[in-house]
């Protein structure tokens, strides 16, 4: 798995994980289903993002999933990486911003995106 930055946390249970049965517990066994296909990315700015997801976040990306209607995606819009809803209506797609300053984007066989996840 690819892993985009680090992310350090600090805990005031040092003593009882210290006492700990030596048992480890790894983030990516609980939440990386397809390891070859998932990888990490830190949100960079609050257009990327969505009310929910912001500036310094970091998300899950699985390129393997298959991307649904009315589900946030990662896309690749012109070189650059966006956060979108993707939304299905009449057999077009669209892209739609969770900011409601920016217009939907059709996805066109002339548009250069791709859907990472």
């Amino acid at each position: 798995m690819k892993l985009f930055g680090k992310l350090s946390i600090k805990t005031s249970f040092h003593s009882w994980a210290t006492q700990a049965s030596g048992n480890s517990l790894d983030l990516s066994d609980l939440v990386v289903k397809n390891p070859a296909s998932t990888f990490f990315l830190q949100v960079h700015d609050e257009e990327q993002g969505t009310p929910r997801i912001q500036a310094g976040d970091i998300i899950i990306v699985d390129r393997g999933l298959t991307a649904e209607h009315n589900k946030l995606v990662v896309v690749r819009l012109n070189d650059e990486l966006v956060i979108k809803r993707l939304l299905v209506l009449d057999e077009e797609y669209y892209l739609v911003s969770e900011h409601q300053n920016v217009p939907p984007i059709r996805i066109t066989p002339e548009l250069d995106c791709e859907i990472w996840g």
